[in-house]
């Protein structure tokens, strides 16, 4: 599945995020994570990190980028009895024991322990809909909604099913009811997207 012309330093190549990197020590500048939350067992955490730091060179440093699938309100207004709020709170609960999808709440300590420096965290409220009155923000929001959506779904039935025993009726009525609310503009829902950045020494 490559493209027929890559550039000579790039290459594919299979690996298990759950085990030792295979890659050399020393050997990138720059290692970028994202979006492998949902793959990565709540026990690897630590030596993930860990990994990332021993195979960037001195003075590299590492990037991650994950969403934390807890919907909030940027004024308030949703609460735990609401449907988008129930989703986020079963979603996480069912991934407890075999992921942690908490762990972006922790990334800071993470690159701290595995002994990187310089490291910032920042938080990115990713509009759920739009509901902003800024243009690029609505923009930005209503092309998520639409994926959020999908996501309600393609990410959550699974879980809400198999683990937490729900019919699939009731995981249905969940996320029918969670997408009519991201249509309730009031509402002003987001996701944190959490970006870390550190510097191995």
């Amino acid at each position: 599945m490559a493209p027929e012309a890559t550039p000579y330093n790039f290459w594919f190549q299979v690996d298990d995020l759950n085990k030792p990197f295979t890659f050399q020590d020393r050997y990138f500048d720059l290692v970028h994570s994202r979006c492998v939350i949902a793959g990565i067992e709540a026990a690897r955490w630590e030596t993930y990190v860990r990994d990332c730091c021993r195979i960037l060179k001195p003075g590299g440093w590492l990037q991650m980028v994950e969403f934390y699938y807890n919907v909030q309100s940027d004024n308030g207004t949703l609460t735990d009895g609401h449907a988008l709020r129930r989703w986020s709170e079963m979603y996480l609960r069912a991934h407890d024991e075999a992921r942690d999808l908490r762990a972006p709440l922790r990334f800071k300590a993470l690159f701290e322990q595995a002994g990187f420096v310089d490291v910032e965290i920042r938080m990115i409220p990713v509009h759920l809909s739009s509901w902003s009155r800024d243009p690029h923000e609505r923009e930005i929001g209503e092309a998520f909604k639409e994926v959020f959506r999908s996501a309600l779904s393609a990410l959550g039935l699974h879980p809400l099913i198999d683990t937490l025993g729900m019919s699939l009726n009731e995981a249905q009525i969940l996320v029918a009811n969670a997408r009519h609310e991201l249509e309730d503009l009031s509402y002003r829902p987001y996701l944190g997207l959490y970006c870390c950045i550190g510097r191995r020494p």
